[in-house]
């Protein structure tokens, strides 16, 4: 039985990039109590912003990407990324119970 694999993305429905396909994410919450770790603003992003709602155990960090900009020097972004294994019962997931995302679940068919 062959296990499919895919990746689920957000569209975003308002705001920079509306209608754009991307992964979830945002910035992590200056408080430590909050955020102590990416991980841990990755697992409030993803509740956040798709309604999943996944243990901190399930997000293994796989990178990180850094950023420099032309016209802001000496300003740097880091970002985080995360693999996350779960498993849907149904094929295609929807939402409206967010502000901000659609979502879409795709794969190698």
């Amino acid at each position: 039985n062959k296990q499919r694999r895919e990746i689920l993305l957000g569209k975003k429905l308002r705001g920079f990039g509306t209608g754009k396909y991307n992964g979830f994410g945002g910035r992590l919450e200056e408080s430590k109590e909050i955020d102590p770790t990416p991980a841990h603003g990755a697992m409030r992003e993803l509740a956040e912003e798709s309604n999943l709602s996944l243990p901190l155990g399930a997000f293994t960090s796989v990178g990180t990407l850094s950023f420099t900009f032309e016209d802001r020097v000496g300003e740097k972004m880091a970002v985080h990324l995360f693999h996350v294994d779960v498993s849907f019962e149904e094929d295609v997931v929807t939402t409206s119970s967010t502000d901000d995302y659609g979502l879409l679940l795709g794969g190698d068919d």
